[in-house]
């Protein structure tokens, strides 16, 4: 951990605000200030420090859970955008911490350098998909986060500071990987990379019993494999996948492509058909997920040795309890990583994820599916919701001490804390 030098502080008090998340089941008001540097946000953290208050940050507001909600003040970073800088011999790259991913895949490919992995959507700030353990699908793949080399925040004090990979205290970066936003306010995030490289796909419809048959070497075969089960035949047109008969599966398979192949070095970066499309990493990998704020979504992730009897108790508990619900179950491959409030954190895990309508009894569906998972050993996926209690989370998150006590380094007087997540997390303040 060190310090590192600040630009010139520009700050603007907004004053009283709405917020409203983009599934629109979290809403809030709070004081907002903007700050375009990182000089700014250490003034508005020592301000709000000194008055005894909270502040928390405003991603692409894509977490479904009241992560963001602060106990006083709401932050909105409007300043520079973009990678900062690349090495293509190490493989890292540093960005802005509220840049979208959306805006950092391009960039990276001018770079030579593409994301090992990321999620469903590229809507989110890269500080928001690393601090909720935002992840893809692949056996031999983590988390975004697990490839978080370094980190520069301001941390309750005010005070500029930067966790890497080499430091003398590991444990930092640990904690940094996947911190809630709970040691600081992030300014800037260093990702390890792969040398750029395209995806192609190699999607199929096909019967739940083929793909269980058939997943274990399907999955090993491909750098990213996953599937959408569809209980219902109303099940696709709902959730814009393929037409997909009732207790089947869309199936999604990408295989890697080298960069220089004609169909990326051409055009728009991708060419072909939906389910057959060749292309760009960063233009193939995220899908629908980020066109439909109608919806709440649930994701799990269960020991990846526990995942079938999971699945199992999962569908049935659809099939007979709610059989009106037409929520698809996304299953996905995730390999075990070290951050301490990682999911995969010691663990190779399948995440389960279920999509609700937003305006129906999403709630009872949600909290049965919960129940059911429970046995299993599930954690959740911190931007989504769950139903956990704080007895379950300190058992679900077994280096949950280890998160608290380096918490309470950077941040001791619980300035980016909210009610929330003290309740959940079991956070104490010095």
């Amino acid at each position: 951990m060190r310090r590192v030098s600040t630009d010139d502080y520009v700050r603007t008090t907004v004053g009283p605000e709405r917020w409203q998340n983009w599934a629109q089941n979290q809403t809030f008001q709070a004081e907002t200030a903007l700050a375009d540097s990182e000089t700014g946000i250490q003034q508005i953290v020592r301000e709000i420090a000194e008055a005894g208050g909270g502040v928390r940050v405003a991603g692409s507001g894509h977490s479904f859970t009241p992560i963001v909600e602060p106990s006083t003040t709401l932050l909105r970073l409007t300043g520079p955008r973009g990678v900062i800088s690349a090495d293509r011999g190490s493989k890292v790259a540093e960005m802005w911490a509220h840049t979208p991913l959306r805006e950092i895949g391009p960039e990276l490919w001018n770079h030579g350098l593409s994301l090992r992995n990321q999620g469903d959507t590229d809507a989110q700030t890269i500080a928001g998909a690393t601090a909720t353990g935002t992840k893809g699908s692949g056996r031999s793949l983590s988390s975004l986060s697990s490839e978080v080399r370094s980190v520069t925040l301001i941390d309750g004090c005010g005070e500029l500071r930067r966790i890497e990979a080499d430091d003398a205290q590991p444990e930092e970066l640990l904690a940094a990987q996947v911190s809630l936003g709970l040691l600081g306010i992030v300014s800037r995030v260093g990702l390890k990379t792969d040398t750029a490289y395209g995806l192609e796909e190699h999607n199929s419809i096909d019967p739940l019993s083929t793909v269980l048959e058939t997943l274990e070497a399907d999955s090993r075969d491909v750098r990213h494999y996953s599937f959408c089960w569809c209980p219902s035949d109303e099940t696709a047109a709902r959730f814009a996948l393929p037409p997909t008969p009732a207790d089947s599966c869309w199936v999604k398979r990408l295989t890697t492509t080298a960069a220089d192949h004609p169909a990326l070095t051409s055009g728009t970066g991708v060419s072909g058909e939906p389910g057959r499309r060749i292309g760009r990493s960063y233009l193939i990998y995220p899908d629908w997920a980020d066109q439909d704020p109608e919806h709440v979504e649930l994701e799990y992730m269960i020991p990846a040795d526990r995942w079938t009897e999971a699945f199992s108790a999962l569908r049935s508990l659809m099939l007979r309890d709610f059989p009106e619900e037409i929520s698809m179950v996304q299953v996905r491959w995730q390999a075990a990583d070290s951050a301490y409030l990682s999911a995969q954190h010691d663990t190779n895990t399948v995440s389960l994820a279920l999509v609700s309508d937003r305006e129906g009894n999403y709630d009872t569906f949600l909290h049965a599916v919960h129940d059911t998972l429970m046995p299993y050993g599930p954690r959740p996926h911190w931007g989504k919701m769950h139903y956990f209690s704080p007895a379950e989370i300190a058992e679900a998150f077994p280096a949950l001490g280890e998160f608290r006590a380096v918490r309470e380094k950077f941040d001791p007087s619980g300035v980016f804390s909210n009610p929330s997540l003290t309740t959940l997390l079991d956070l104490q303040s010095a």
